[in-house]
């Protein structure tokens, strides 16, 4: 799957947390070749000890967040599980990862730079 990231485009990933069997989002943010981990919220705490990632903890309307993560990678590698609850969301679309692929196997998500031609012209047919 191809999405067209251009400057700082941020999409999220949703699924079932394996251990702890309540939702997560993770937000992240395509920035020119790279992915940043933005932030990731819950319900429940042991989910933000379980990713035990550098951050800054914040309680909202009953769920837990963890904002200013400083993590980057240049390709986000995503085990598809068996449960049907993993999605990705970029810009009000939803896109039900387990049709992607088959459980157990690797989604692969990168950046691609384009060029902003290329990138209104995508917009425009789309």
């Amino acid at each position: 799957m191809t999405l067209p990231f251009f400057f700082r485009h941020s999409f999220s990933l949703s699924y079932t947390h394996s251990l702890y069997l309540v939702p997560v989002v993770e937000k992240f943010e395509a920035k020119r070749s790279a992915i940043h981990l933005r932030e990731i919220s819950t319900k429940k705490y042991g989910v933000a000890e379980f990713y035990n990632i550098p951050g800054t903890l914040h309680w909202e309307k009953g769920e837990v967040h963890i904002r200013d993560i400083r993590f980057t990678v240049p390709e986000l590698l995503v085990t598809i599980g068996v449960t049907e609850t993993q999605r990705l969301t970029w810009k009000d679309r939803v896109y039900p990862l387990y049709k992607m692929s088959k459980p157990g196997e690797l989604l692969i998500l990168q950046t691609r730079s384009i060029s902003p031609a290329r990138y209104l012209w995508q917009r425009a047919i789309n």
